[in-house]
């Protein structure tokens, strides 16, 4: 289980699914229908073999109510799992017309966890993620960008998760 996830887990009290997706060369992109019950999460991901990057285009289907909120988001770990690197976007309330954007970085013990925008879910939400070779991680979302130190990686995970809702991650990319 992931630290996204094991910050959900902590502050929720639920258990993860987790799927993980391995991919060889250049892979055509994929969609992943991420269609998880109220307090649950559902992933799919990517253990990267060079620097970790993810892309993909999130379009809000459906919110639901429960003890944890409905949220979307990807991230990046280093290959020791003790740091990772992304964002989480979150419904305040299941009918709000935009989500929170959450940059999330955590280096060993250092946990830096923010919002740094919003972004509204009536139309689709491109995204990318990655870390470059200075080892500043980095997300866009639509139009915005948020950069943060993070660590220089040669491989690692990627996941794409969601909670509490329907979210269709479509033109999935991991690294590889």
């Amino acid at each position: 289980m992931t630290k996204f996830q094991n910050r959900a887990v902590r502050t929720f009290g639920i258990a993860a699914a987790f799927c993980m997706v391995s991919s060889s060369g250049k892979a055509a992109p994929l969609t992943f229908d991420c269609d998880a019950s109220s307090g649950v999460v559902s992933s799919v991901g990517n253990l990267a073999q060079t620097a970790p990057a993810i892309s993909g285009i999130i379009t809000p289907k459906r919110a639901r109510s429960g003890q944890m909120i409905p949220s979307v988001g990807a991230q990046i770990d280093a290959p020791d799992g003790r740091s990772t690197a992304g964002f989480l976007l979150t419904l305040r309330n299941p009918d709000d017309q935009e989500m929170d954007v959450n940059m999330i970085v955590e280096r060993g013990s250092q946990k830096d966890s923010r919002k740094v925008g919003t972004v509204g879910v009536n139309s689709p939400i491109p995204f990318r993620v990655f870390v470059d070779q200075n080892g500043v991680a980095t997300i866009f979302i639509r139009d915005q960008s948020w950069s943060a130190p993070f660590m220089r990686l040669i491989g690692g995970k990627e996941l794409v998760f969601c909670s509490t809702g329907q979210f269709t991650v479509g033109d999935l990319r991991f690294s590889d």
